[in-house]
C-alpha cells in the first residue's frame, strides 16, 4: 500500500504545479495551527493520542488460536494408523 503513495507522491512532486499544490497546503495548514492556535493544538495531541492508542490496540491484539490438525485427532483414535 505505501509503495503506489509513494510513486504517486513522486511523480506529483516532479512537476512544478505539484510542488506548488503541496506548499500550499502545507503554509495553509500551518496558518490554520497559527490562527486557531489553543484548539489546534487539542485537535493535533487528540490526533496523536488516538494513532497512538490505534497503534497500541493493534500490537497488543491476540492472536488467533492455533487450529487443530483433523490428522493428530485421526491418529490418536486409531494407533495402528501410523
Amino acid at each position: 500500500m505505501l509503495g503506489p503513495i509513494l510513486f504517486a507522491v513522486f511523480f506529483l512532486l516532479i512537476s512544478d504545479k505539484g510542488r506548488a499544490a503541496v506548499a500550499n497546503l502545507a503554509v495553509g495548514a500551518m496558518s490554520w495551527v497559527d490562527h486557531y492556535s489553543p484548539l489546534s493544538y487539542f485537535v493535533l495531541l487528540a490526533m496523536a493520542c488516538a494513532a497512538m492508542i490505534a497503534l497500541l490496540v493493534v500490537v497488543s491484539w491476540p492472536g488467533l488460536p492455533e487450529a487443530d490438525n483433523p490428522l493428530a485427532q485421526y491418529k490418536r483414535d486409531h494407533p495402528d494408523m501410523e
